[in-house]
């Protein structure tokens, strides 16, 4: 049905209409006006990996796994075992008691007529076999059901010219736990990044790496990644030895240590892709500034040394009270309670120099325009702990007396202040996943609806 009008009532609804025009103009700029002055935020992505301890059984691997899937993730991180010094004792004891040639221990046979510099054992359980070898008297054989593996990297020249080597021992037995993650994460369509060799740290700075065989390092490194391999579910590999987002030179020895292990993984991987996890210390008493960590992140871009991809994925310091998630309007709030167990009951304005949000785009600032350096973010899934009282959280699958399970309200602040910086979003660690949080849902229940 139509209504038709006068020429008078047209007229007088044009200008009505006009007067609503003008009316819905005004209230759009008033309401523009009065707008809180906070970041925008892109539309949060999820988390869509976990860090994860490696199982021992293939079952178990998958089991963990396709909970994660459950829980939105495409990606694992495991950590790597230590490259550690040992004494000649212990070369024919223990792990290596077993493992001779020709009647000799391993270690005396590889020694013959050499002077040796270092003795250093591998703790993980990678197969190696004489694909790897690099050196003429490097010792392959088993014993039962144990593989060893004695290798003899030269210090000062080449196989044939050195005349110091340090010796490289490992051994292989039952299941390779990583190894196994890697084969289960392949059949499900994830990528496993797996933990590379470390080295021992400084006995009187436990915060550096001992950097006196970082050459020899490197040369297991590199065999590393070859008796790793190209398996579908290779991500790539995870540098867990950890440094803050710092430009000081006291650092240098770790900036070192990353240059170092990244070539070797360009050289010997056909999957030359690294993942570095910088912690945010945003307290003010840790002197870590925005700018700071900018050109950290600059520098650590620069360890890139030939590898096809590099990951940057901060700690965003949430689950250690290092770092605020509580940006924007909510800065001038006191700090949450887990938060206050760390720096004190402040507001985050007086205890941090800035939010998640600041950094992660200082982080990306220092990239810059490098197309094969990636942002990532760690959200960590846990929080300092609370003992007892309305807000306790201890976890009984956590692994530290020092960190309970974290809110979905936490969690919800973690993503928002990454939103359109970071590429993808991983969180450490699992195991907080499965806490059951007071008889409520699990935090693995909830993440997927939270990004």
């Amino acid at each position: 049905m139509h209504t038709h009008l006068t020429p008078p009532q047209r007229l007088r609804h044009r200008g009505l209409t006009r007067l609503a025009q003008s009316l819905a103009a005004v209230i759009t700029l008033m309401a523009a006006a009065l707008v809180p002055l906070v970041p925008a935020h892109a539309a949060a992505q999820g988390v869509s990996g976990f860090f994860a301890a490696a199982q021992s059984t293939d079952a178990a691997n998958r089991d963990q796994l396709e909970q994660m899937q459950a829980a939105g993730a495409d990606t694992v991180i495991t950590f790597g075992y230590t490259l550690a010094t040992i004494d000649a004792a212990a070369a024919k004891t223990g792990r290596f008691a077993d493992c001779t040639i020709d009647g000799k221990s391993c270690y005396d046979a590889v020694r013959s007529g050499i002077t040796v510099r270092k003795v250093l054992a591998y703790a993980g359980n990678t197969a190696f076999t004489s694909e790897q070898r690099l050196c003429a008297r490097d010792v392959f054989t088993s014993a039962g059901s144990t593989t060893y593996a004695v290798m003899g990297v030269p210090v000062n020249g080449s196989c044939t010219t050195a005349t110091s080597f340090d010796i490289v021992m490992t051994a292989h037995s039952g299941v390779d736990k990583a190894a196994s993650v890697t084969s289960q994460a392949g059949a499900l369509g994830m990528k496993h990044y797996i933990g590379m060799p470390a080295p021992d740290m400084q006995a009187d700075t436990a915060w550096l790496p001992d950097t006196s065989y970082l050459a020899t390092l490197k040369d297991f490194t590199g065999r590393f990644a070859m008796a790793t391999g190209s398996p579908s579910g290779l991500g790539g590999f995870y540098q867990h030895r950890e440094m803050p987002l710092s430009d000081y030179p006291d650092w240098d020895g770790m900036y070192s240590l990353y240059s170092m292990q990244n070539a070797a993984i360009a050289a010997k991987s056909t999957t030359k892709v690294v993942m570095i996890s910088p912690y945010i210390d945003a307290r003010k008493a840790s002197n870590q500034t925005v700018a700071k960590a900018k050109a950290a992140a600059a520098k650590l871009a620069g360890t890139r040394s030939g590898l096809s991809r590099l990951i940057l994925a901060p700690q965003d310091g949430m689950g250690t009270g290092k770092g605020s998630a509580y940006g924007g309007d909510k800065w001038g709030w006191r700090v949450d309670p887990y938060q206050r167990t760390i720096v004190g009951d402040v507001t985050n304005a007086e205890a941090y120099f800035a939010s998640s949000e600041a950094y992660f785009q200082a982080v990306k600032d220092g990239i810059g325009g490098d197309a094969n350096v990636a942002l990532w973010g760690n959200l960590e899934g846990m929080a300092p702990i609370i003992a007892s009282g309305s807000n306790a959280n201890p976890c009984s699958t956590g692994h530290s007396d020092t960190r309970g399970f974290t809110l979905d309200s936490r969690m919800i602040e973690q993503l928002r202040e990454v939103a359109g910086i970071t590429a993808k979003n991983v969180s450490y660690h699992w195991d907080y996943y499965l806490c059951t949080r007071n008889g409520g849902p699990a935090l693995k229940d909830t993440i997927a609806g939270l990004g």
